[in-house]
C-alpha cells in the first residue's frame, strides 16, 4: 500500500473499463492473424491501436487533474481485521435470518 488514494479513479474507471475487453480481444486477434500474415494484422491494429490510445489519453488527462492523489494514513492491521472479522459474522447472521424466514 503506498498511501496514496485516487480521488478521479473511480471517473478514470467508468470512462476506460468498457474498452479493455475490446482492447484486450483485438489484440488477441492481431496477435493470431499477425501468426499467418503480417498485412491483415497491420489492418487490425489500427482500431486496437485507437482503443489502446483511448485508454491511455483517459489516464494521462485525469492524472493531471489538480489534486489527483490525496495521502492517507496507514492503515493498522488490528483495524482492518476487526472490520473484516465484523462483516464476516454480520453476513453469517443474515445468511441464519434469511434461511429461517422461509
Amino acid at each position: 500500500m503506498t498511501g496514496m488514494l485516487s480521488v478521479y479513479g473511480l471517473i478514470s474507471n467508468i470512462l476506460v473499463l468498457p474498452f479493455v475487453p475490446v482492447s484486450m480481444l483485438l489484440g488477441c486477434i492481431v496477435g493470431l492473424v499477425g501468426l499467418i500474415s503480417i498485412y491483415p494484422a497491420y489492418v487490425i491494429a489500427v482500431p486496437t491501436y485507437l482503443v489502446l490510445f483511448y485508454d491511455i489519453t483517459i489516464a494521462k488527462i485525469i492524472s493531471h487533474f489538480p489534486f489527483s492523489q490525496v495521502r492517507i494514513p496507514q492503515l493498522v492491521v488490528y483495524i482492518l481485521l476487526f472490520f473484516y472479522t465484523a462483516g464476516f459474522f454480520y453476513f453469517l447472521y443474515k445468511k441464519k435470518s434469511f434461511k429461517g424466514t422461509s
